[in-house]
């Protein structure tokens, strides 16, 4: 009975050896068999960047003379009050004192120096209405008679230093930024901020 229980085991192992045999064959017809896929190519999505280049917007000046012009005309008093009370405002606020703290802080060497402020240097005074809050030309308002007035004046101080030892004189500038604010519009109650720079 071990005998034909062998030969049992014997055929069933060369039978899945040919059926084995056989299917490599089979898969390698049937792959050959088989039409190629085309291989699938993806585009490349272009950026926005890609994009931009390619739009072409063309660009147009706009010509704002004579809206500035009308500007200047209707409310061109208003803004010159500004400028002319916050550049008094801001020159009331700066001191010769302060000008030399600040440039005894920020030279080296200071103790070799003798500082003296020439002045303020008038063409160099810039002033920038920064908020016109409100405004009555004849019968024209503009804004609310709550509104803030703002501005950033620019004054520049001329002055020179000596050197003791040598007695070299070196003239320089030192800038005071002040940024006026007018709370409700009122030339009256107002606040002065200075930065001082060299």
């Amino acid at each position: 009975m071990q005998a034909s229980n062998g030969l049992i085991i014997t055929a069933i192992t060369v039978s899945a050896i040919v059926l084995f045999i056989c299917g490599l064959f089979m898969m390698g017809s049937v792959k050959n068999a088989m039409p190629e896929v085309p291989e699938i190519v993806i585009p490349a999505i272009p950026t926005a960047a890609e994009i931009a280049t390619l739009v072409n917007i063309p660009t147009t000046e706009v010509d704002n003379t004579k809206t500035d012009q009308v500007w200047e005309l209707i409310f061109g008093s208003c803004e010159d009050d500004i400028i002319e009370v916050a550049e008094s405002d801001v020159k009331d606020e700066v001191s010769e004192s302060d000008l030399k703290e600040y440039i005894e802080d920020n030279i080296a060497n200071v103790d070799k120096l003798t500082i003296k402020i020439v002045g303020l240097d008038d063409d160099k005074t810039e002033t920038e209405v920064k908020e016109l809050g409100y405004c009555e030309v004849g019968t024209v308002e503009m804004g609310d008679d709550e509104d803030d007035k703002s501005a950033v004046v620019t004054l520049v101080y001329d002055f020179t230093y000596e050197d003791k030892d040598s007695d070299d004189i070196h003239k320089d500038t030192i800038t005071v930024t002040g940024t006026v604010d007018y709370d409700e519009g009122e030339f009256n109650d107002s606040d002065v901020e200075l930065v001082y720079s060299l």
